[in-house]
């Protein structure tokens, strides 16, 4: 996803489809929400459709992650009692730029830091 023009080289945005926002906006001294024309959809547009607007995925996807728990079983060629380990891992996936990050939660008394 790179955009070249004229020498110069920048990522070019990741646009994602997402509903419009209701418009909350009032007018005069009473909320118009109450209204029957609030209610009606809009000329173009069926009853139950929503209208969709491009938003750059930075701003559209901004706080959503996704959670994964996982394992992997480490081999211990350095003791006899064990042949292997255990190890619990979170993923973390950030949609707003499509990047992972790994962790392994603190066990105590693990005797690894």
């Amino acid at each position: 996803r790179m955009q070249v023009s004229e020498g110069v080289t920048h990522d070019k945005p990741k646009f994602v489809k997402t509903a419009r926002a209701a418009d909350s906006w009032r007018t005069g001294s009473l909320p118009d929400s109450t209204t029957r024309a609030v209610f009606k959809p809009k000329p173009g547009t069926a009853a139950g459709e929503q209208e969709h607007c491009l938003l750059p995925a930075w701003d559209a996807l901004d706080r959503h992650v996704l959670r994964f728990h996982g394992y992997f079983k480490e081999a211990v060629v350095e003791s006899n009692l064990e042949n292997h380990r255990v190890r619990h891992v979170v993923v973390m996936y950030y949609l707003e730029d499509d990047t992972c990050h790994v962790t392994e939660p603190r066990q105590d008394n693990s005797g690894m830091p």
